[in-house]
């Protein structure tokens, strides 16, 4: 007799920071702060937005960075993969 095995569930956890400096962003997780074993470079796109308030013009500008971490199980067992912008 052959048993099914339970399929395991995958969640996934999309990430995103802003930064105003461009440079070459690194994302790092693990089971603590002390112990932080898994690393990733993550995907970075230039944005800008012109705001203002009371009608004064201020234009916002920065760096958005983005990678998306997926699971089996526990953070030991996580894999990290970049998106494609669009």
């Amino acid at each position: 007799m052959v048993e099914a095995a339970a399929a395991a569930e995958v969640r996934m956890h999309p990430v995103q920071w802003t930064t105003r400096d461009v440079g070459k962003p690194v994302a790092m997780w693990g089971t603590s702060a002390d112990a932080l074993r898994h690393t990733v470079n993550a995907k970075s796109k230039t944005y800008s937005k012109a705001s203002g308030a009371a009608g004064i013009p201020a234009a916002v500008s920065g760096r958005v960075h983005v990678f998306t971490l997926w699971c089996l199980g526990p953070p030991e067992s996580c894999s990290a993969l970049n998106p494609p912008f669009r």
